[in-house]
């Protein structure tokens, strides 16, 4: 992992620990706007900013910071004069801490003094610490969500390069020259993200399939019967084709017959997919994600072909 992951994780496990210790609120403000910045939430990262330095706006302020008075009295959820409490975090604390409440005017609630006057309310203390309560709380619900979120990525990535190591290995013994591409394609993933390149990437994928079935299963004039009992043309563009019939050819002979009927099915499947995604336009508004599907795929349907033949090296 990168980095930058693990610092988002660990940094995650920092706040939650804070927040539970009783530590201070504006401390985990400032640690949770890093774990955004790292795990790129803008919506988070400004939530935390207007915190830490105040909301400029009424239209900011988030319904916890808005009292309603009625004559000087709290009410909830009816109609009278409200209060917008822009306070940054560093004096919303100052005043929970004291004992004196401070007076509110209806607008700008930003401006505060000490005397009431007209159009003035009071706000108690325990007002200020509802706030500060509310924005912890928060903090880590959120955090806890971007920590299953992290901990659920590190194990996709884990069960990831553990098929990649694996089918690598096997690629050097059965194909090295897909191996060389596969090897290339994933290291122009990781440090490109040119559209051009992106596609460049996906059309690769699918001519190291096609280096694989040349590799495993040469094409044939004649047509084989395949899994399925029907007959199948393996020729020079039927690369699907022969991947498959290569894998059922080789299947481990203790495989009950149905079983591999269904991963073949799967396999099939799963070739035919990367092929229509190898396919997409290149204007694509998610080029990213679509070479990153067609990488990821290109190794699990490699080692799942190398996993059910006798090719694998054990």
């Amino acid at each position: 992992m990168t980095s930058r992951f693990e610092e988002a994780l660990r940094l995650a496990e920092e706040i939650l620990t804070d927040i539970e210790e009783g530590g201070d609120v504006e401390k985990s403000l400032r640690k949770y706007y890093r774990l955004n910045k790292l795990v790129n939430n803008d919506k988070e990262c400004q939530w935390t900013n207007n915190e830490l330095l105040g909301y400029q706006n009424d239209d900011n302020v988030p319904s916890y910071r808005i009292r309603v008075f009625s004559q000087g009295v709290a009410i909830f959820g009816q109609t009278g004069e409200r209060v917008f409490i822009k306070n940054n975090c560093s004096t919303l604390k100052d005043m929970a801490a004291s004992d004196i409440p401070r007076s509110y005017r209806y607008v700008s609630s930003n401006e505060y003094t000490n005397i009431l006057g007209k159009n003035t309310v009071p706000v108690y203390p325990s007002v200020h610490r509802d706030i500060l309560a509310t924005i912890n709380n928060r903090i880590y619900n959120k955090t806890t969500d971007i920590l299953f979120e992290l901990k659920f990525e590190k194990m996709e990535s884990d069960i990831f390069d553990e098929t990649r190591s694996f089918v690598n290995h096997e690629l050097n013994e059965i194909c090295p020259k897909a191996l060389q591409k596969l090897a290339e394609t994933y290291d122009s993933l990781i440090n490109s993200d040119s559209p051009l390149k992106l596609q460049q990437i996906a059309f690769a994928c699918r001519t190291i399939l096609d280096d694989f079935a040349d590799a495993v299963y040469p094409p044939k004039e004649e047509k084989v019967v395949g899994f399925d009992d029907k007959v199948h043309p393996v020729k020079d563009n039927h690369h699907i084709n022969r991947i498959v019939q290569y894998v059922y050819e080789n299947a481990e002979s203790d495989s009950t017959k149905d079983f591999m009927k269904a991963n073949f099915e799967y396999l099939n499947n799963f070739l035919r997919n990367i092929y229509e995604q190898t396919n997409i336009g290149t204007h694509d508004e998610r080029e990213k994600e679509h070479a990153n599907r067609c990488v990821i795929y290109t190794y699990l349907v490699l080692g799942d072909v190398i996993r059910l033949s006798k090719s694998s090296t054990k």
